[in-house]
């Protein structure tokens, strides 16, 4: 999924000057090459770089990270997200030196399991499986099969529900920019 840095104080928005290869403190999107995917829509270079567990997203509002070698001018704008951006800045720096993205520049995300049950929960009622068939392709069959009646049908639609909030807008709590639960009606805290 590609954000826009107003979404997401983790995107770094860019500006991409070509520079030599020569020049100190350069950037070349060739070093790190394979872990990255490069989207232009509208006019925008999105650029993704990941290991498959860890990413950093920038947004290039001018330039092109395509074109070789570039001094980046990275812009920070007001307080409100400074300390996002400035974990987004050490990431980058990391990959750019060592060709990473080095575990210990991400947090330890404690709830990713109930995240990854979520969206197996939603894909199954997105696609119509009763709660019994989506309880046993999260939990497992042989659970299901021996304790569906010792709390798996209430834990699975406790899922759904969750999955449900997450889709209308509660993904955002995750971001940083609403309060855990959707937030509805609320501005997120300055």
């Amino acid at each position: 999924m590609l954000w826009h840095p107003e979404v997401n104080p983790l995107v770094l928005a860019v500006e991409a000057v070509p520079a030599s290869a020569t020049d100190p403190g350069t950037f070349d999107l060739s070093d790190v090459f394979a872990l990255t995917t490069v989207l232009r829509a509208e006019g925008v270079e999105h650029v993704l770089f990941s290991d498959g567990t860890r990413t950093l997203q920038m947004v290039v509002t001018s330039g092109s990270l395509l074109d070789g070698p570039v001094s980046l001018r990275i812009p920070l704008g007001g307080l409100l997200h400074l300390g996002a951006k400035i974990d987004a800045l050490a990431r980058l720096h990391a990959l750019a030196r060592t060709g990473r993205l080095p575990p210990s520049l991400y947090p330890a995300a404690r709830r990713a399991r109930r995240w990854i049950e979520m969206v197996r929960a939603w894909d199954g009622e997105m696609a119509g499986a009763s709660r019994r068939e989506i309880a046993e392709v999260v939990f497992g069959e042989g659970v299901i099969r021996d304790r569906w009646e010792d709390g798996y049908r209430a834990r699975t639609q406790r899922l759904i529900r969750a999955a449900r909030s997450m889709v209308q807008g509660g993904y955002l709590s995750l971001l940083g920019n609403e309060p855990e639960g959707g937030g509805k009606g609320r501005s997120p805290p300055k």
